[in-house]
This record gives C-alpha cells, structure tokens and sequence, in this order.
C-alpha cells in the first residue's frame, strides 16, 4: 500500500519536526510519500491577497509556491528523503527503488491541473486528497496540530471546525482509507477517519 502523509503546515513550527517525522515514517508500513503543508509561508500570501487585492487565482497559484519552499525544506531533514515534482516518478517507483521516500513538490505536479480549483478553499489537504486519489491502491495519512474531534459525521464538518479545506471532502469521498495524526502528541497515533 502507498501511503501518501500529508504535513500540515502549523508544524514546520516544531523544532523537533525533523525527528517526529522519521517517528511517524517509522510506524507506517510500505511505500511513502510526503506532501508539505503552507504554514506561515502561505499565511503571508493570504496577507497580500488582502493587502492588494491579488485575486484567487493568482493567490493560489503564488501560494503553491509556497508549498514548494516547504518540499524543499522537508527534504533537507534526511538523505533518505529526495523531491520530485513528477507523480510518474512515483508510480514507476523509480525514488522508491532508489530506497528513498519521495517528497513531493504540489506546486509542479498541481499548478496546470484543470480539475483543482485556484482558490483559498483549495488548500494543501485538498491537493493531498487528489494525489492520493491519482495513486493505485493509496491510503492518506493527515498529520495534523491537532487530535481529531471525537465525533466526526463527514468531511464538510471537519471544514467547518477548520480542520480542513473547504474543497477536501471533494476528494476525500473517493479514498478508501485516510488517518488522521496529531503529530504534536506523544505517543504518534494514527486514527481513522472513515
């Protein structure tokens, strides 16, 4: 099974997050991808779009960018992480025969897909569910700031609280299988979510 991990991004504020991700890795079996989160990044483009006025569709696609900073950052933790910007590298396991765990760059793979809207209810979680709906026999793995809610009825009341995007359970609908993970929390627990 691919296990497609998404890191939010609140905790590129941890300075310790290099060693809780080789924690979390470590508890998940087979193949591994990582998509980055925006954070504090994204947040200063959210501040422009209100400053200037840049509009939705530019805002994204400036804070797909920054989605790549983060990629790259994520990827300096660990030799054994290597950034792709190509789902077809991932699937042809060439990064995984290299024994290496892909970390992806969303801003290469996402910025020209028609199908993913450009604007602020298309975040990172959304572009993780989407990948993880691209990939054969995949399973999604949210490592959050924080526990899941113990009552959760579907994805849009996630959206509603702001644990998630508005555009996720668009995607989300069609995998099998997604985990939720506080990566703030010790022990590392993953809990599903459906």
């Amino acid at each position: 099974m691919i296990s497609v991990i998404k890191i939010g991004g609140s905790l590129f504020e941890l300075p310790d997050l290099a060693e809780r991700l080789a924690e979390l890795l470590s508890n998940v079996d087979g193949h591994k991808i990582i998509i980055p989160g925006g954070g504090k990044l994204t947040d200063v483009i959210r501040h422009w779009d209100h400053t200037h006025n840049l509009g939705e569709e530019v805002s994204h696609q400036l804070a797909l960018q920054t989605l790549s900073i983060n990629a790259h950052l994520l990827t300096s933790f660990s030799d054994s992480y290597q950034l792709t910007n190509s789902l077809e590298q991932v699937v042809l396991h060439q990064i995984w025969n290299a024994n290496k765990t892909p970390v992806l760059d969303p801003c290469c793979v996402t910025l020209n897909d028609p199908s993913l809207p450009q604007h602020w209810d298309n975040t990172s979680d959304s572009i993780s569910a989407w990948v993880t709906h691209q990939l054969p026999n995949a399973r999604l793995i949210l490592a959050k700031s924080v526990d899941l809610p113990d009552v959760i009825t579907n994805f849009e009341e996630l959206a509603s609280q702001g644990l998630v995007d508005g555009c996720f359970s668009n995607y989300a609908k069609a995998i099998e299988q997604i985990e939720w993970c506080n990566l703030r929390s010790k022990p590392i627990q993953l809990t599903s979510m459906h």
